[in-house]
């Protein structure tokens, strides 16, 4: 999943556009790429009091870690999958994404609401090894989650674009953050 967001180069780096990064996010240590300008905006040292920050570029063990998730990454979709399915979750599983610093697994779901059975989530972080944190992606309409459309997406609104980026298809999706350009 894509998110974009200011950050704070706390350490002065000298980055250009998509140079990737390691990140501090509320979320916690992420791997990141830049996609405009770092500069000493207001809003970005605003930020690093907030915990957005750039740390570094990434160095050989963040590589190795990224890596690894990256070969792990369908071993633990098809397995957040089939737990779902056997509990039942109306819900569709888009995309995952295990935070650089090893301590979360992220399933992005398309659903009305983010599942909020702790014995669900405890079985996911118990078979992942690692804490397991929801988050629902969806439009503010209600959701047709009987599969996709002719466009890709949800049904629910006919035009897809931002639906059909979040599929996963051939090579999973990267969880890239930005340094600058929050939307």
């Amino acid at each position: 999943m894509r998110q974009v967001g200011v950050f704070a180069d706390i350490v002065g780096t000298q980055l250009e556009r998509r140079d990737p990064v390691v990140l501090r996010t509320d979320r916690g240590i992420e791997w990141g790429e830049v996609v405009a300008e770092v500069s000493d905006c207001p809003t970005a040292l605003a930020n690093a009091s907030d915990g957005r920050q750039i740390l570094r570029r990434p160095t050989p063990l963040d590589r190795k870690r990224y890596a690894e998730f990256a070969g792990r990454r369908r071993e633990f979709f098809d397995l957040c999958c089939r737990v779902l399915d056997r509990h039942r979750v109306p819900v569709q599983l888009i995309d995952i994404e295990q935070l650089l610093g090893g301590e979360k697994l992220v399933l992005h779901v398309l659903a009305r609401q983010a599942p909020d059975d702790p014995i669900l989530s405890q079985e996911l972080a118990r078979r992942c090894h690692l804490a397991v944190e929801w988050n629902r992606v969806t439009l503010d309409h209600d959701l047709e989650l009987d599969g996709p459309s002719e466009s890709g997406g949800c049904t629910s609104c006919g035009t897809c674009d931002a639906c059909q980026t979040l599929r996963l298809g051939g090579e999973p999706k990267r969880a890239d953050l930005a340094a600058s350009g929050r939307s």
